[in-house]
């Protein structure tokens, strides 16, 4: 090969590597400056309860393993006010609003062992929903 063939292959090279290096370092600037920088403000979420005063389920009538003689039974007892009440036994399902922290109510037995299981939902839903099952024996003197 000549002089010159070798010079100006060695120039092209050298050219070609310099527009390469030159528009690699332009994208890069053209798109940092499209991005968004993401700026130092911290945001911490803050979890603010409306209504702290939760009243956790009791139950005050009747006892657990209470033996009655009765066909129904009186719950009673506390939770807190404005709550869902879903009431489950193997004869009845009972649903109803708490009106007030006291409740008061109604629910018919099966004859034998009857397990309740009764689910309190608050009206906040950043409140856990509270359980409890109750057995109620109901025996039919004869």
């Amino acid at each position: 090969m000549k002089k010159e063939t070798i010079i100006a292959i060695s120039l092209g090279v050298v050219f070609g590597l310099l527009v390469a290096a030159f528009m690699i370092f332009k994208t890069k600037e053209t798109a940092l400056e499209k991005t968004k920088t993401v700026t130092s403000n911290h945001i911490t979420p803050t979890v603010s309860l409306k209504n702290t005063n939760l009243q956790n389920l009791e139950i005050s009538e009747p006892a657990d393993g209470a033996l009655v003689n009765k066909k129904s039974i009186t719950i009673k007892g506390k939770a807190s006010k404005d709550s869902l009440f879903v009431v489950q036994s193997p004869i009845k399902d009972l649903v109803f609003k708490n009106e007030k922290e006291q409740f008061s109510f109604d629910f018919p037995l099966a004859l034998g062992e009857n397990v309740i299981k009764i689910s309190v939902y608050p009206a906040s839903s950043q409140l856990r929903a509270q359980e409890k099952d109750l057995r109620v024996y109901y025996l039919d003197e004869q």
